[in-house]
Protein backbone atom coordinates (compact mmCIF):
# COMPACT_ATOMS: atom_id res chain seq x y z
CA UNK A 1 0.00 0.00 0.00
CA UNK A 2 1.28 3.47 -0.89
CA UNK A 3 1.12 6.05 1.90
CA UNK A 4 -1.56 8.71 1.46
CA UNK A 5 -3.57 11.23 3.45
CA UNK A 6 -5.90 14.20 3.07
CA UNK A 7 -7.93 16.90 4.76
CA UNK A 8 -11.18 18.22 3.33
CA UNK A 9 -14.35 20.24 3.69
CA UNK A 10 -17.65 19.35 1.97
CA UNK A 11 -20.73 21.53 2.27
CA UNK A 12 -18.73 24.39 3.73
CA UNK A 13 -20.56 27.63 4.56
CA UNK A 14 -17.94 29.60 6.50
CA UNK A 15 -16.40 32.63 4.82
CA UNK A 16 -12.74 33.48 5.28
CA UNK A 17 -11.42 36.99 4.66
CA UNK A 18 -8.48 37.17 2.26
CA UNK A 19 -6.42 40.30 1.60
CA UNK A 20 -3.16 41.04 -0.19
CA UNK A 21 -1.37 39.43 2.77
CA UNK A 22 -1.02 35.64 2.39
CA UNK A 23 -3.30 33.81 4.83
CA UNK A 24 -3.51 30.10 5.64
CA UNK A 25 -6.80 28.54 4.52
CA UNK A 26 -8.67 27.34 7.60
CA UNK A 27 -11.76 25.91 5.91
CA UNK A 28 -10.94 22.23 6.42
CA UNK A 29 -13.42 20.27 8.53
CA UNK A 30 -12.16 16.69 8.60
CA UNK A 31 -9.38 14.22 8.00
CA UNK A 32 -10.01 12.09 4.95
CA UNK A 33 -8.78 8.62 4.14
CA UNK A 34 -5.23 8.08 5.37
CA UNK A 35 -2.73 5.52 6.58
CA UNK A 36 -2.45 4.89 10.29
CA UNK A 37 -0.12 3.25 12.76
CA UNK A 38 -2.13 0.06 12.16
CA UNK A 39 -0.96 0.14 8.53
CA UNK A 40 2.63 0.49 9.69
CA UNK A 41 3.26 3.63 7.60
CA UNK A 42 3.06 7.04 9.22
CA UNK A 43 4.84 9.09 6.52
CA UNK A 44 1.69 11.13 5.86
CA UNK A 45 -0.41 12.43 8.76
CA UNK A 46 -3.46 14.62 8.06
CA UNK A 47 -4.10 17.21 10.76
CA UNK A 48 -7.39 19.05 10.40
CA UNK A 49 -6.68 20.77 13.74
CA UNK A 50 -3.74 22.58 12.08
CA UNK A 51 -5.27 22.72 8.56
CA UNK A 52 -2.28 20.82 7.21
CA UNK A 53 -1.04 17.44 6.06
CA UNK A 54 2.21 16.57 7.81
CA UNK A 55 4.81 14.43 6.07
CA UNK A 56 8.22 12.90 6.64
CA UNK A 57 11.08 13.46 4.17
CA UNK A 58 10.40 12.02 0.72
CA UNK A 59 8.83 12.67 -2.67
CA UNK A 60 5.09 13.32 -2.90
CA UNK A 61 2.31 14.08 -5.33
CA UNK A 62 0.24 16.91 -3.86
CA UNK A 63 -3.28 17.78 -5.06
CA UNK A 64 -5.41 20.72 -3.89
CA UNK A 65 -8.91 21.42 -5.21
CA UNK A 66 -11.31 24.17 -4.17
CA UNK A 67 -14.82 25.13 -5.29
CA UNK A 68 -16.76 27.91 -3.66
CA UNK A 69 -17.91 31.48 -3.88
CA UNK A 70 -16.20 34.77 -3.33
CA UNK A 71 -16.19 38.49 -3.76
CA UNK A 72 -15.30 39.99 -7.14
CA UNK A 73 -11.51 39.96 -6.74
CA UNK A 74 -8.74 37.70 -8.02
CA UNK A 75 -7.66 34.96 -5.63
CA UNK A 76 -4.22 33.31 -5.64
CA UNK A 77 -3.59 30.02 -3.85
CA UNK A 78 -0.23 28.38 -3.19
CA UNK A 79 1.38 25.70 -1.05
CA UNK A 80 3.77 26.18 1.82
CA UNK A 81 5.94 23.52 3.39
CA UNK A 82 6.80 24.33 7.00
CA UNK A 83 5.90 27.97 6.38
CA UNK A 84 7.98 28.42 3.21
CA UNK A 85 6.19 29.15 -0.06
CA UNK A 86 6.67 26.53 -2.77
CA UNK A 87 7.03 28.86 -5.74
CA UNK A 88 6.08 26.51 -8.56
CA UNK A 89 2.89 25.13 -6.98
CA UNK A 90 0.15 27.74 -7.17
CA UNK A 91 -3.09 28.76 -8.85
CA UNK A 92 -4.41 32.23 -9.72
CA UNK A 93 -8.14 32.56 -10.30
CA UNK A 94 -10.45 35.40 -11.22
CA UNK A 95 -13.87 35.22 -9.58
CA UNK A 96 -16.63 35.00 -12.15
CA UNK A 97 -18.33 38.30 -11.35
CA UNK A 98 -21.88 37.31 -12.30
CA UNK A 99 -21.92 34.04 -10.38
CA UNK A 100 -19.25 34.71 -7.75
CA UNK A 101 -17.77 31.28 -8.47
CA UNK A 102 -14.24 30.47 -7.38
CA UNK A 103 -12.48 27.33 -8.59
CA UNK A 104 -8.86 26.41 -8.04
CA UNK A 105 -6.60 23.43 -8.48
CA UNK A 106 -2.95 22.81 -7.70
CA UNK A 107 -1.22 19.55 -8.56
CA UNK A 108 2.46 18.81 -8.59
CA UNK A 109 5.47 17.03 -7.23
CA UNK A 110 6.89 18.08 -3.88
CA UNK A 111 10.16 17.00 -2.31
CA UNK A 112 10.52 17.26 1.46
CA UNK A 113 14.04 17.22 2.88
CA UNK A 114 15.33 16.93 6.44
CA UNK A 115 15.88 20.70 6.41
CA UNK A 116 12.12 21.23 5.84
CA UNK A 117 11.08 19.51 9.07
CA UNK A 118 9.47 21.25 12.03
CA UNK A 119 10.48 20.50 15.61
CA UNK A 120 8.10 17.48 15.70
CA UNK A 121 10.09 15.78 12.92
CA UNK A 122 7.34 16.35 10.31
CA UNK A 123 6.85 18.93 7.57
CA UNK A 124 3.42 20.59 7.49
CA UNK A 125 2.04 21.15 3.98
CA UNK A 126 -0.53 23.95 3.99
CA UNK A 127 -2.56 25.99 1.50
CA UNK A 128 -2.36 29.77 1.64
CA UNK A 129 -4.46 32.28 -0.23
CA UNK A 130 -4.48 35.97 -0.96
CA UNK A 131 -6.67 38.38 -2.86
CA UNK A 132 -5.99 41.20 -5.30
CA UNK A 133 -7.83 43.30 -2.71
CA UNK A 134 -9.86 42.56 0.40
CA UNK A 135 -12.63 40.02 -0.02
CA UNK A 136 -14.34 36.95 1.34
CA UNK A 137 -13.95 33.39 0.12
CA UNK A 138 -16.44 30.67 1.07
CA UNK A 139 -15.13 27.20 0.12
CA UNK A 140 -18.03 24.77 -0.28
CA UNK A 141 -15.64 21.95 -1.20
CA UNK A 142 -11.89 21.76 -0.74
CA UNK A 143 -9.34 19.03 -0.29
CA UNK A 144 -5.60 18.81 0.20
CA UNK A 145 -4.42 15.30 -0.66
CA UNK A 146 -0.88 13.92 -0.49
CA UNK A 147 0.38 10.63 -1.97
CA UNK A 148 3.86 9.18 -1.41
CA UNK A 149 5.63 8.38 -4.67
CA UNK A 150 7.49 5.35 -3.33
CA UNK A 151 6.46 2.51 -1.09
Amino acid sequence: MIAHGMIYVAGGVTAQALTTTPTKLTCFAGNGDHDSADDGDMRIQPSVSTDSVKVKPGNYLVHFTLCGSGDDIDFTFFLRKNGVKVGRLGSKNATEAAAGDVKAMIRGLLTVNESDLASDGLCPIEVYGEGSGSGNLTPTFAQLAVLALSA
